[in-house]
């Protein structure tokens, strides 16, 4: 288990790293943010890039805990999604530098000597828990048998993300919006 101080340390550094992006970001910075000398934070992270890696490990391991427990929980498939999509949700508009952080890493990551993330890998994951959570929905008749769960998962996560990106541009998130991509999820757009 992380100590307070690393999990300070990581807390900081992902909002710097979010902020300014990898090659901008001192350890130094960190340091000052964090309040603890430079010798404390290198015990703790040998090198910037190691820092880079354990933020954005650490906010993927948040979302595969955030599935773990939706997988844990019994009950409509529905109110599991709803619980789990209200807590990703809570979770990037009070730390919306992390999800910045994962974004960046994904889609705009530094060219200058910004450490290589393997996103495909860290997200094949998560999504390996969605599918599973989907087979669930099938399994249970709250999906129709047949679809392609691959797809039905990457379109899950498109809707969900969009609303993250929302939160980090700024614009207002309606609180009801987990039961606005439920509802397209479940029942889509065409009139019933």
């Amino acid at each position: 288990m992380a100590s307070d101080l690393q999990q300070r340390i990581l807390l900081a550094a992902t909002a710097l790293f979010a902020r300014q992006g990898y090659t901008a970001t001192a350890m130094r910075e960190v340091a000052e943010a964090v309040g603890c000398t430079k010798p404390a934070l290198y015990y703790h992270f040998r090198s910037k890039e190691e820092l880079f890696l354990a933020a954005v490990q650490r906010e993927m391991a948040h979302y595969n805990d955030l599935l773990q427990d939706i997988l844990k929980h019994t009950g409509p498939l529905r109110d599991r999604l709803k619980a789990g999509l209200d807590a990703h949700l809570d979770h990037v508009r009070t730390e919306p530098a992390s999800m910045k952080l994962i974004m960046t890493a994904q889609h705009a990551p530094d060219t200058d000597g910004a450490p290589v993330i393997d996103m495909l890998t860290m997200h094949a994951g998560n999504k390996r828990l969605i599918h599973a959570l989907l087979e669930d929905g099938v399994r249970t008749g709250a999906i129709r048998a047949g679809l392609d769960l691959e797809k039905l998962s990457t379109s899950l996560i498109g809707l969900v993300n969009i609303w993250g990106m929302h939160c980090l541009l700024g614009q207002p998130v309606p609180d009801d919006i987990s039961d606005h991509i439920l509802d397209i999820f479940f029942h889509g757009v065409a009139p019933s």
